[in-house]
């Protein structure tokens, strides 16, 4: 419908004014799928297809060295193993000792959850919003 195609423009043009993408940031574009079961007499699936855009900032690629000028490209993203894990295993005293290697290596910290947290959350509002705003409706084009 050319009133939701209409809307659908106006919101990129206004990310295009808002949003600011520099020389070292990262966009990540994730989609998925959101549906659920309307009950009632005569019940029903709704779906919409959600996408969410995401910038990732120079300064937080230069935490996670993969840009930056105190170390080189073969360094950044090496993929040298950094560790003998077996080694690492290996000096495990106990199972509390295995524990903490694990969580060390793959875990993830109270920061981590709340990012995580609050990005789940942002995806769930703005399909709220789309849905209380009446944006997008179930069985037409965009």
């Amino acid at each position: 419908n050319s009133s939701d195609k209409r809307r659908c423009k106006a919101i990129v043009q206004r990310l295009l004014r808002e949003i600011k993408v520099r020389a070292y940031d990262i966009c990540l574009v994730m989609g998925d799928n959101l549906g659920f079961m309307v009950k009632g007499s005569d019940p029903f699936y709704v779906q919409f297809v959600l996408f969410q855009d995401m910038i990732v900032r120079e300064k937080q690629l230069m935490n996670y060295r993969i840009v930056g000028n105190e170390h080189s490209i073969a360094e950044r993203l090496s993929c040298e193993p950094s560790q003998d894990w077996f080694e690492s295993v290996e000096d495990c005293e106990d199972e509390d000792a295995m524990i903490a290697l694990a969580r060390d290596t793959v875990g993830s910290n109270k920061k981590d959850e709340e990012r995580l947290a609050e990005s789940t959350m942002e995806s769930i509002y703005a399909a709220i919003e789309i849905i209380e705003n009446d944006w997008l409706q179930p069985g037409k084009d965009v």
